[in-house]
């Protein structure tokens, strides 16, 4: 079975699994007799979360709620007894984990974090590893209480092989294996560089950054699939595509499979909201079109989004979305417009994951953290600084330039005994 790349943290956690043979030797066990599962999981650390912040290298999520383990045969399918869910508490308390009845033809051991419950859960009917490849969640709207991907629950998987262990002193035979977790979205933040001339003008409002992500959806397990990317087959019907993107009606054709047209994702609320303390505009007599200093400095990005790999052929945008006067004074020095005489929001600067035209831009990898710098150039009283009001048709370079830089999430090392 293939498995992930996963990070190393020492993180050892041991839990006691009893089995029982029915198929095999391992070491010198009779068959039919008992045996356990050594378990340790390799996890990020736990405790209270802290919120991420781009400056830091090692300051991601790393709280672990829960954890869902499923056992299998050598065939890497077939359960070899039911899957067994630990919560946090179980797991940060040391106390004794209730024990999983199996055989000790347990071949394979796979587990996903922080998917908020089994029972009642997206995996409540799962049976073999093949139905729980299929298990396809988006990064928000999971039915599971308490178990959306974000800051405090990011999902994570691992999966490996079980190996003979030896044998305890009254022959019971000893199974083990370390799961080496691995999260399994990746993170993105946006930071902005305003460069536009005339913006002090105020024929510019911005009011935010949003993403339109064409991989909402994710599966909890690479066998037979790329980068957790789900087969379309394994969405429900209906599955919808984008989050966190900005007006709906702007966008009624974005979607380039007609299967999906119908109803796309489509959420209000942006990625970072700024406001006058979080985003320093341009205040009067500072442009540097009347030989002021324009602003050089990024905001800092201290929110992120969660996304995954995208589904066929739809792409990721990055939009900083904002007004645009309808005045129409052609005399910058004397503008007569003002935020009650603007149009609905439908000026942007865009960047799409994997443009080949633009250097770096990749497209999203799970379990990477990007950081995007659009700067906006250009005349804001001109057009708006060169917007659209269509994301999908970014502007010039000369009027947004992007700089992105990655890094894969660093857990700490702890040691924390499960029993």
């Amino acid at each position: 079975m293939k498995t992930s790349k996963f990070f190393i943290a020492a993180f050892a956690a041991l839990t006691l699994i009893s089995c029982v043979k029915d198929d095999a030797t391992v070491e010198n066990n009779k068959v039919g007799g008992p045996a356990k599962i050594e378990l340790k999981l390799a996890l990020p650390k736990l405790g209270t979360f802290t919120r991420s912040n781009d400056m830091n290298a090692v300051d991601e999520d790393i709280k672990v709620n829960d954890i869902i383990i499923f056992v299998t045969k050598a065939d890497g399918n077939t359960l070899d007894c039911p899957p067994k869910f630990f919560t946090g508490a179980q797991i940060a308390s040391g106390g004794v984990v209730p024990t999983i009845t199996a055989s000790t033809s347990a071949a394979y051991v796979f587990a996903i974090v922080n998917t908020g419950a089994l029972s009642s859960g997206a995996f409540q009917s799962v049976g073999t590893i093949a139905q729980a490849n299929r298990v396809a969640l988006k990064v928000d709207g999971n039915p599971n209480a308490g178990s959306n991907c974000i800051s405090e629950n990011v999902w994570m998987g691992a999966g490996d092989n079980l190996t003979g262990g030896g044998t305890e002193a009254d022959g019971t035979a000893i199974l083990t294996t370390t799961l080496k977790l691995e999260y399994i979205p990746a993170k993105v933040y946006v930071k902005v560089v305003n460069q536009m001339k005339n913006y002090d003008k105020a024929a510019v409002i911005l009011d935010g950054v949003s993403m339109i992500n064409a991989g909402a959806w994710t599966c909890f397990t690479p066998e037979s699939i790329i980068n957790f990317v789900p087969k379309r087959e394994y969405l429900p019907t209906g599955a919808k595509f984008y989050a966190n993107g900005t007006d709906a009606a702007h966008f009624g054709s974005y979607v380039d499979e007609p299967h999906y047209n119908a109803q796309p994702d489509y959420e209000t609320n942006t990625l970072y909201q700024w406001t006058g303390s979080d985003f320093p505009m341009m205040p009067a007599n500072v442009d540097p079109g009347n030989g002021g200093t324009p602003i050089t400095t990024a905001m800092v990005a201290n929110e992120g989004f969660y996304a995954f790999p995208v589904i066929g052929n739809n792409d990721t945008y990055l939009t900083v979305y904002g007004r645009y006067s309808i005045d129409e004074t052609t005399d910058p020095d004397n503008p007569v417009g003002n935020a009650s005489t603007l149009t609905a929001p439908n000026f942007y600067w865009s960047y799409k994951f994997g443009d080949s035209s633009i250097p770096g831009a990749t497209k999203i990898t799970q379990a990477k953290k990007y950081i995007v710098t659009l700067t906006l150039q250009g005349d804001a009283w001109s057009n708006g600084g060169g917007g659209s009001v269509d994301p999908t048709n970014p502007p010039t370079p000369a009027n947004v330039k992007i700089t992105i830089e990655t890094a894969k999430w660093i857990p700490e090392e702890i040691n924390k005994p499960i029993e």
